[in-house]
C-alpha cells in the first residue's frame, strides 16, 4: 500500500488569504494513520497547528475544497 494524504477540509480566510487544512495521513511503512491540522500563510509556508486552534478559526470561515486524496 502506498503512502496517501487525503485533504478532508480546506478553509480560507478572505481577509488574510491564509488557508486551514484538515488532512488524513496514511503511511503503512511507518505505521502512521493520523489526522493533522495545518495552516498555510499567503506567503506559502505551512505549519502544523493544534486541533483546538483549527476548529476555533474555521468556525467563521467557509469550506473551499471538498475531499481529495493524493498518493505518494
Amino acid at each position: 500500500m502506498q503512502k496517501s494524504v487525503r485533504i478532508l477540509e480546506v478553509h480560507e480566510d478572505s481577509d488574510t488569504r491564509s488557508q486551514l487544512f484538515q488532512i488524513h495521513e496514511l503511511d503503512p511503512l511507518y505505521k502512521i494513520d493520523r489526522i493533522v491540522y495545518r495552516e498555510k500563510s499567503r506567503e506559502g509556508w505551512f505549519k502544523e497547528i493544534s486541533p483546538e486552534l483549527y476548529f476555533e478559526r474555521v468556525k467563521k470561515l467557509g469550506t473551499v475544497v471538498p475531499s481529495k486524496t493524493i498518493l505518494c
